[in-house]
This record gives C-alpha cells, sequence and structure tokens, in this order.
C-alpha cells in the first residue's frame, strides 16, 4: 500500500535557551568580543552596534538567532556593567 513520505521537519524551529542558559552559554564569547571591539560600555548605542556585529558573525546558529534580540541583549549587557 502506498503511504505518504515522512514529514520532513529539518526547518522547523529548534529549542531556544532561556535567557539565563544563554548568558552562561555565551557570555564570556560575548565579553572577550565587546572588549575586542574596544566598545564604550558607558554608551548604550555603543554595545548594541557591538552586539549587532556579533549577532551578524553568528547569524548561522539557530541557538542564538532565535533566542535573544539584540535589544533585549544590549539592556542586559548594558545593565550589567553599570551597575
Amino acid at each position: 500500500a502506498w503511504k505518504p513520505e515522512p514529514e520532513d521537519t529539518s526547518g522547523e524551529s529548534k529549542p531556544t535557551l532561556n535567557t539565563t542558559d544563554f548568558v552562561n552559554k555565551y557570555g564570556r564569547e560575548i565579553s572577550s568580543f565587546i572588549r575586542e571591539n574596544e566598545t564604550d560600555t558607558t554608551d548604550k548605542e555603543d554595545i548594541k552596534s557591538t552586539l549587532a556585529a556579533w549577532f551578524s558573525d553568528n547569524a548561522g546558529n539557530p541557538e542564538i538567532s532565535g533566542t535573544m534580540s539584540v535589544d533585549n541583549l544590549t539592556e542586559l549587557v548594558y545593565n550589567a556593567l553599570n551597575q
């Protein structure tokens, strides 16, 4: 008997990390990227442009692009560095 092809689910969204897991996994890498780019950590727009570049560099990783937005991460980093 004929059976339909199984559905291709490879393009479906992957599970995303919660904020804590994301920071735990990528925080050190983001911190290094900020230092390497000599980002002014007191300037929210400078942080945002640096993080946008980091997201762009990691666009192929669905775990990164699917978890946080640049705006959310900017707030998180800015607040962490300016307490």
